[in-house]
């Protein structure tokens, strides 16, 4: 699966989330608030258990951890993470320690934009789903 470094302003393709909704979950809100919300709440954590391991070298969680959050990141549109959480992978797979400053920064900084997102999202899918 190719992924893009180029994200979306917002931290999430809204026509992700958009198919996601309707056609993966068939318009069934409390599953797609429920998925929105694990991220919001696994998101930071992976993303420090992504930084101590890195900073332990402890290769495998890297990979492990960078590679499931990608996963997750990619079912709701944020691209760019999951790109970054991509990069993270390829590097640790290849025990290559170089850029990690940079890509963790990145990582935290899309992190940032991401949960904002959700965040506005959350809001609105809950307005949505009472009206529904």
């Amino acid at each position: 699966m190719s992924i893009s470094p180029t994200g979306h302003p917002s931290g999430i393709n809204k026509t992700k989330l958009e198919f996601l909704l309707r056609n993966t979950l068939s318009g069934t809100w409390s599953v797609y608030l429920e998925i929105l919300r694990m991220f919001l709440d696994d998101g930071p954590r992976s993303l420090r258990t992504i930084e101590d391991a890195w900073q332990d070298q402890e290769l495998d969680t890297v990979i492990d951890v960078s590679h499931r959050l990608r996963s997750n990141a990619l079912n709701i549109g944020a691209d760019r993470f999951a790109w970054l959480c991509s990069r993270i992978e390829e590097l640790g797979r290849a025990g290559n320690w170089s850029q990690h400053n940079e890509l963790v920064s990145d990582l935290r900084t899309e992190c940032i934009c991401v949960i904002s997102a959700l965040r506005i999202e959350i809001a609105n899918a809950e307005k949505q789903s009472e009206a529904a």
